[in-house]
């Protein structure tokens, strides 16, 4: 119980700190600046996720994928989304290179299942993380790139108290132990409210349709993702990607969700435009 208390303290006290910081960012920071931050936060997270997935113990650590993965959201900025994809290919041959490389300095049989899970990184996190670029460049862009956010914390909020509070029914257990139906349902209906409210004060042009849309759809597409982070974990033998924020764990457990609703949000916002 102590130890739940304090980690519920250190949870609300980091966002107490970091959510102002963030705010100002979006909403007063440049273009240039929030990308900088996003390519900061590519490179923590590609940190956590290749010491989850790569054996070190083995081979050392891939500092061509750590180094790389920050590169796909410069092409984003500074050229566009397109030319993330078209680079995209070259990158995942360098990697399997340096791997190739690799295994011929090393005894015994090769080892590809870590490879595999490298190269898959490169799309995993840089390139859905820079789909908050190309949101940040639309029309209100910030207020989007908000929109994500309230999408996301106000479901996760939701769906932690909820199943504290009711929780019975194990969602997957085999993934993610603490989960549980009822969170889930809460964290449905927590995202409808706080996009609803939001999206009435901020994205007013945005009909209500669309908005719970949105929050219902990527509420389910933000719990895959965590889901899905959960597994990279399991598999790892780790509770947390890592220990940066007290409370949350690491980069990795913010962002989680985040990695997947961004490009629902794009693309859904696309194809509005395309609609009308």
């Amino acid at each position: 119980m102590k130890s739940f208390l304090v980690s519920h303290a250190q949870r609300w006290l980091t966002g107490i700190i970091a959510v102002p910081l963030l705010l100002l960012l979006i909403l007063k920071g440049s273009a240039l600046l929030f990308s900088c931050f996003v390519v900061f936060v590519v490179f923590l997270a590609a940190l956590e996720y290749e010491k989850l997935v790569a054996p070190n113990w083995m081979t050392g650590r891939r500092w061509e994928f750590i180094l790389m993965a920050p590169l796909i959201p410069c092409l984003v900025y500074f050229c566009d989304l397109h030319y993330a994809f078209f680079f995209l290919p070259p990158f995942i041959m360098i990697l399997l290179l340096a791997d190739l490389l690799r295994q011929t300095s090393r005894q015994g049989d090769p080892e590809m299942a870590s490879v595999a899970k490298i190269v898959f990184g490169l799309i995993y996190i840089p390139l859905f993380m820079s789909y908050f670029i190309s949101v940040y460049a639309m029309d209100h862009g910030p207020f989007w790139i908000l929109f994500i956010v309230v999408l996301a914390f106000s479901g996760d909020t939701a769906a932690f108290y909820t199943g504290k509070t009711w929780g019975k029914n194990k969602l997957l257990p085999a993934i993610s132990p603490n989960k549980t139906s009822e969170g889930f349902i809460g964290l449905i209906i927590g995202s409808m409210i706080g996009c609803g409210i939001y999206g009435y004060f901020f994205l007013p042009h945005v009909s209500l349709f669309h908005i719970l849309s949105m929050a219902f759809l990527g509420s389910i597409i933000g719990q895959l993702g965590d889901l899905f982070e959960s597994v990279i974990k399991r598999e790892a033998g780790q509770k947390d990607s890592g220990r940066l924020l007290p409370g949350h764990g690491g980069i990795l457990d913010r962002i989680d969700c985040l990695l997947f609703i961004a490009p629902f949000i794009y693309y859904y916002h696309q194809l509005l435009d395309m609609a009308f």
